[in-house]
């Protein structure tokens, strides 16, 4: 756990000094980050674009915990986060993320169309335009609700 702490604190750091204007942070592939990383994030309540693609080491709960803090993010990719369950996340977005716009969640776990249709259904559904599913287990029936309710897709 002290190296973990250790491997967190220049993005507590970073968290702390500029949460204030802190808009864009991208630690893609920085895979000894994890959840303490993004917990810390979530005082940056302006932050707009988060990509942690590939925090293997990631869980479900931080994850909501920032979408709950950062009301304004824009993007979030969540790519090749395994531990990160879809439909969690899904849900946190919809109760919580009205600027949503792109949503990249490649390899979640348990992306199926029940939480596809929660989020198509939801405010933020009906502002996304950019949505990749890839590696998911959805139909067309998820196909069909994306087309009906998120009007704005590039």
């Amino acid at each position: 756990a002290e190296t973990s702490s250790w491997q967190s604190a220049p993005i507590e750091a970073l968290a702390e000094g500029c949460a204030k204007s802190l808009k864009v942070v991208d630690l893609s592939g920085c895979r000894k980050l994890g959840n303490e990383a993004v917990c810390q994030l979530a005082c940056c309540r302006d932050l707009q674009r988060l990509s942690v693609r590939g925090f293997w080491k990631l869980e479900t709960g931080p994850v909501v915990q920032l979408l709950q803090a950062c009301t304004r993010l824009q993007y979030l990719d969540l790519t090749f986060c395994s531990r990160v369950s879809g439909p969690e996340v899904f849900r946190a977005i919809a109760g919580y993320s009205t600027e949503l716009r792109e949503l990249l969640v490649g390899g979640l776990e348990a992306v199926d169309d029940d939480a596809v249709l929660a989020l198509a259904l939801s405010t933020a559904g009906s502002s996304m335009q950019n949505l990749c599913l890839c590696r998911s287990d959805i139909t067309g029936r998820s196909l069909k609700a994306i087309r009906e309710h998120c009007p704005n897709p590039r």
